[in-house]
């Protein structure tokens, strides 16, 4: 957040931002609420769209929905696609 807000710092605003709430490869790692409540809050901030892949974790796979519903935020972009096709 600070390399983006510094002007100086050399860092570009990213075209997006690309996040899995629940990743499924390697094992199940889950993204806490706080830090994808933050990721939103920066992305939005700047102006950058958010874009959440629920192609392993989607269509209540997790419990809900989706995965990032728990944290209360709203993606500006959201990937599926197994569930959808039926594999």
């Amino acid at each position: 957040e600070t390399m983006l807000s510094d002007v100086e710092s050399g860092v570009t605003a990213p075209a997006c931002v690309v996040i899995e709430a629940i990743q499924g490869e390697g094992g199940v790692n889950e993204v806490s609420d706080h830090a994808l409540r933050e990721i939103r809050r920066i992305t939005a901030e700047r102006g950058i769209p958010l874009v959440v892949d629920e192609v392993q974790a989607g269509f209540c796979r997790s419990g809900d929905f989706f995965a990032f519903e728990r944290a209360g935020i709203v993606p500006d972009v959201l990937c599926m696609s197994k569930a959808i096709g039926g594999s």
